[in-house]
Order: structure tokens, then sequence, then C-alpha cells
């Protein structure tokens, strides 16, 4: 981050840090597809940026099932993202050694984020349950 500029709240998100690391390895592996696989590296290119930019959206909300809803969406697109390696590992079209770090990479930010739509998951419910509690203690009183 440049001197005397303040970050974002997704910048300290571990999730983001890794999609992060993650898009970086992805945009070199694309771009060496880019000429004899054009829709394959934009592609590529498209579901890495997916990952970073609903992790920055995930964080941005307020409510827990708008965060969880984004988290899951960037899951998906790791998800994504690590089919098409799988693939041009297969086809041999990049490095065993450059397969293998970007997979285990993307493992982790698939754990990162599902860690994440987990535990908004249970807050939301947990918010549903004392909203109903309520509820029912009022009408009780009544």
């Amino acid at each position: 981050m440049p001197a005397g500029v303040e970050g974002f709240s997704f910048e300290k998100l571990e999730a983001f840090q890794l999609a992060l690391e993650a898009a970086d390895m992805v945009d070199e592996i694309a771009l060496a597809q880019r000429r004899d696989r054009p829709w394959l590296a934009r592609q590529l290119g498209s579901a890495s940026l997916s990952i970073l930019n609903n992790t920055a959206e995930g964080l941005g909300e307020y409510a827990s099932g708008d965060k969880t809803r984004f988290y899951r969406y960037a899951v998906r697109s790791a998800f994504e993202t690590a089919a098409m390696i799988v693939l041009l590992g297969r086809k041999g079209l990049i490095s065993a050694p450059a397969e293998a770090r970007t997979r285990r990479l993307l493992l982790e930010v698939i754990k990162s984020l599902t860690r994440l739509a987990v535990h908004h998951q249970r807050k939301k419910r947990g918010a549903i349950r004392r909203s109903v509690a309520s509820e029912a203690s009022r009408r009780e009183a009544q």
C-alpha cells in the first residue's frame, strides 16, 4: 500500500490476501495462454478476479446473509479457477510445480472463504432465533 494512504478493511482479511496471491499466480498462467488459447486465458482471469471482488464485496456488506452470499460466490469462482488449472496441468500446458503451487493456494483460499461463509451463516441463524424469541416474548407479555 502506498505510504500515507489508508487501506481498505478487506485488505486485512486473510481470505483476501490469499485470493490476491492466487490472482497473481493465475494471471501469470493466463498470460502464457493468451496467444494460443485466448478464450481460456480470459475465463481464467475473470474467474480469479471474481474471487477477489466477491471477497471484498462480502466484507463490504453489513448483513450476515449478504456476506455469506458473496463469500459463497467467491468459493464457486475459486473452484472454477481450480478446474481450469487442473485442465491445464492435464494437458501439460503448465509445469507440474506451477500447477501444484496454484492448486494448494486455491485450496487455502477455499478453506478460508468457507470458514467466513459458515461463520456468517451461523451468525444470521442466531439473529433469526433471537428475533423469533423476542417476538414470542413480546406476544406473551400482551
